[in-house]
């Protein structure tokens, strides 16, 4: 019997762009943007900087981009950073609740 995280992760890794729809594109398209724009405004800040000297000093694979600093590390340090920076100027996506 398959649990609800296992029929998720199914439904995501099978899903295709052409599956979707062009309502539905459009709006995703603002809190896909309006993240990234969070994320490149927040890592320009002090604290981004910091963490991000420390995940550098880390080390990592490679495997993702940290935004708006000029280096890549493992997928699991780049999420953390970049979700640092795209919260630490304590703006919200677009159309999203506060978190």
């Amino acid at each position: 019997m398959s649990n609800p995280t296992t029929i998720f992760s199914e439904f995501v890794s099978e899903i295709q762009f052409s599956d979707l729809s062009s309502n539905l594109i459009d709006i995703a398209k603002i809190p896909i943007l309006d993240g990234f724009a969070n994320m490149m405004a927040g890592s320009t800040q002090e604290v981004s900087g910091l963490v991000s000297q420390y995940v550098n000093s880390l080390g990592g694979n490679n495997q993702s981009t940290v935004i708006g600093h000029n280096y890549q590390t493992s997928t699991f340090l780049a999420a953390f950073i970049n979700g640092v920076s795209g919260h630490c100027l304590d703006y919200e996506i677009q159309g999203h609740p506060a978190t």
